[in-house]
């Protein structure tokens, strides 16, 4: 009984445990003979040949090899079964860090609703695309760098310096860098379709294909994200012109305009569908401070003469068509005669200012800011085109204009 209590307690090695056992048995050894060896000399035994009180000692030797062997095997399973619970975590933790690190790469090539259905393998050989009602597109063009003279760490630093304003444009509003495309940045606000107040509507489509010679669609899915809410909510709130950090706060910034909405709330309460060209502006206005910034703490710049990057900024909006091209390496693009315009407003623009086609300048008149006409342009595949200037003023900031006022009529 001594022999086994004293190898119950699992929180103690085997080998203290064999030598509590050595010492309880030699002492039991030595009570049986020298102590009472008059009982076990009276006790029966089965073996005739063997004195009683031996063959005590000879069950009681037994019964320690036996526990020792338990307790032995008990602790080398705990051994084992802790190495591999602490390699199985590690292993978790190898994979959760594998994880993170594929779906912030995926991340930065998709947009993140697309991301979610590639990590779900729900578009296993399939295409997939999406039809909006109103997106506002961008394209800004850094000007007077040469790639084969200042290097690429010059284009990556104001890349870079453009993403970090593009990260304060998040939630409802966010906007998506689609792709740069030599010195052109290129980005949509409008794509975003996660938030309970949605724009406008969406279809989003996928469809089914072989890689032999035949192609199959199949369409898998339509819905339409409508418009929830309550109309013509009365608020105060406060303006945007005269304020510098815009950029930063570009979730808390509105300005009151003729259709009383919310603009900017965390809580995505419905909101009206033009607003997208209203904050791609902004977006805008943000670069072109971004760019001026550079140029104040240009580095790369010689002394004995001096170039200062300029930024030439077009903006339109309209139904897109946006969608995951390739197999390998795929690409998300959008396409529609929003892009085509904004890509022509600004290889017809001018530096350091935004050109916006009419029917964004008067989206834009609608949140008070003054757009000058411009006059015609000859816009290729469009022809003769009205384009208009959003109004900067030598501080970066817009210049307001009175909901009643009126701005020159195109020709």
């Amino acid at each position: 009984m001594s022999l086994l209590i004293s190898f119950l307690f699992s929180g103690i090695t085997y080998i203290i445990k064999m030598c509590v056992g050595l010492i309880i048995l030699m002492t039991y050894i030595t009570i049986i003979l020298l102590l009472y060896d008059f009982i076990y000399e009276r006790s029966s035994s089965t073996n005739i040949n063997i004195l009683p009180e031996y063959t005590h000692i000879f069950v009681s030797c037994i019964s320690l090899v036996a526990f020792h062997l338990i307790s032995r095997q008990k602790e080398f399973i705990a051994r084992v079964d802790y190495y591999w619970k602490r390699e199985l975590k590690k292993k978790q933790e190898n994979a959760k860090l594998t994880n993170e690190t594929i779906s912030r790469l995926v991340g930065n090539i998709l947009p993140t609703h697309i991301v979610d259905i590639y990590m779900d393998n729900q578009l296993s050989n399939k295409l997939y695309y999406e039809e909006y009602s109103n997106v506002a597109v961008l394209f800004a063009t850094i000007l007077n760098f040469d790639i084969e003279v200042v290097g690429m760490r010059v284009l990556n630093e104001i890349i870079c310096d453009f993403d970090g304003v593009l990260s304060t444009f998040k939630g409802v509003y966010k906007i998506e860098k689609i792709k740069v495309a030599g010195w052109t940045y290129m980005a949509a606000c409008g794509l975003n379709t996660t938030g309970t107040g949605h724009r406008g509507s969406v279809e989003r489509h996928s469809s089914t294909f072989s890689f032999a010679l035949n192609f199959r669609r199949e369409s898998v899915g339509e819905f339409a994200d409508k418009e929830k809410g309550s109309a013509n909510k009365q608020e105060n709130l406060s303006e945007l012109f005269g304020a510098a950090q815009d950029s930063e706060k570009a979730s808390a910034t509105s300005i009151t305009r003729r259709r009383s909405v919310r603009m900017f709330n965390d809580e995505e309460e419905p909101i009206i569908d033009d607003d997208v060209v209203f904050v791609m502006a902004r977006f805008g206005m943000s670069l072109l401070r971004a760019m001026s910034k550079f140029n104040k703490h240009n580095l790369y710049n010689d002394k004995d003469n001096p170039v200062n990057g300029d930024l030439r900024i077009g903006i339109a909006n309209g139904p897109v068509m946006a969608g995951v091209v390739g197999l390998y390496k795929p690409h998300y693009d959008i396409w529609g005669n929003a892009v085509n315009m904004a890509s022509r407003m600004d290889s017809t623009g001018v530096a350091n200012t935004i050109q916006v086609t009419e029917e964004t300048a008067n989206i834009l008149k609608q949140h008070e800011i003054k757009c000058r006409y411009r006059g015609i342009t000859n816009v290729k595949g469009r022809g003769p085109t009205p384009t208009y200037f959003v109004d900067i003023d030598k501080h970066l900031k817009f210049r307001r204009t009175r909901t009643d006022e009126t701005e020159p009529q195109s020709e």
